[in-house]
């Protein structure tokens, strides 16, 4: 196959922007290496610019497919060939669209996984980034907070292919049980965490310092610009509701009452 070989593990991931997506392949890589690692592009051409190699080359990692147009697809499973075929693990991965639109992915022998995040996080990250970049006079669409991407997270929450395994990023923090068994239904067990990675800019509020903003009720004050923010957020407590947790209400009931 133009994938990989019958020898390798293939890894299907499905995720937001600003869920964990990096963290997740980098601590996949960690796992498979035994040690920490790292994910090097090969940016030799465009489409090899989405191939990430670990270090003894166990691990590929495919990025973001869902910018290539079916061409550059193409290309770059041609290109990347060379390291595929030899590789312990293939890591394909698509942010911010649903499994439901890339089928013929989908049906790849391998592990499926969805990424599911705090929506606060998510959302406090996203809506803090665009407007970062519009105060530089950036137009940037890649991290929006509209219809599309809330049905997309409601669906990576909620509406997961049981078939799929679901990778919990909150969880994943604090829990090294939790840790340990997901690692299991990989056949792996190294369980190391890995840096901060540079792809996408690393944290929203800490940049690659690894300091991560774990305190919810932190993180809503930091988003800037506040005012908007606040308005923004309220709106979503009224017509999202069923995305946050009681938890996470609460916070927001106290962010806005301040």
């Amino acid at each position: 196959m133009m994938t990989g070989t019958s020898k390798n593990q293939r890894v299907i991931i499905f995720g937001v922007r600003r869920s964990g997506n990096h963290a997740l392949t980098n601590w996949l890589t960690n796992a498979a290496e035994e040690c920490e690692s790292t994910l090097t592009p090969q940016p030799s051409t465009l489409s090899l610019a989405h191939c990430f190699l670990s270090p003894s080359g166990k691990v590929v990692h495919l990025n973001e497919l869902n910018e290539l147009d079916f061409r550059s697809t193409w290309k770059l499973f041609k290109e990347a060939r060379k390291w595929t075929r030899k590789c312990s693990i293939l890591i394909i991965s698509f942010e911010d669209i649903r499994p439901s639109e890339y089928a013929n992915f989908r049906r790849l022998s391998g592990k499926e996984i969805h990424i599911q995040r705090s929506a606060l996080e998510v959302i406090s990250s996203r809506y803090h980034n665009i407007n970062q970049k519009a105060q530089k006079g950036i137009g940037w669409s890649r991290q929006t907070c509209d219809a599309y991407f809330l049905e997309t997270l409601r669906q990576l929450h909620f509406k997961g292919d049981h078939s799929a395994a679901q990778w919990n990023y909150n969880l994943w923090l604090k829990d090294a049980k939790w840790r340990s068994n997901f690692l299991k239904q990989l056949d792996l067990s190294h369980d190391q965490m890995p840096a901060h990675s540079s792809v996408g800019g690393g944290s929203s509020f800490h940049g690659t310092s690894g300091k991560i903003e774990s305190d919810l009720s932190s993180r809503l004050r930091k988003v800037q610009p506040s005012e908007p923010w606040k308005l923004f957020l309220e709106n979503m407590m009224e017509t999202e509701t069923d995305l946050f947790s009681e938890a996470e209400k609460d916070a927001c009931r106290e962010f806005l009452s301040e």
